[in-house]
């Protein structure tokens, strides 16, 4: 389910997504570039190195907490 968000998402809480590869999972999931990942697994990522830790554990089954524009929503990538 998407949500409206408030207009002051901030961007230092969060990674860019900058390009997603065409025959990745996350593009096949419907990732796309310009899109803010904010949580993994339901765990607040705060930067880049948030990011990489969470991705270290290696989860077989990721959840995305995705920013795209003025909505909020979860993404499954499998």
């Amino acid at each position: 389910p998407r949500s409206t968000l408030f207009p002051y998402t901030t961007l230092f809480r969060s990674v860019v997504v900058n390009k997603v590869a065409a025959e990745s999972r996350a593009a096949q999931n419907g990732l796309k570039a310009g899109d803010l990942i904010i949580g993994i697994n339901r765990v607040d990522v705060g930067g880049m190195g948030d990011f990489r830790k969470l991705l270290a554990t290696k989860p077989r089954q990721l959840l995305l907490s995705v920013v795209r524009g003025r909505e909020a929503f979860f993404l499954p990538v499998r």
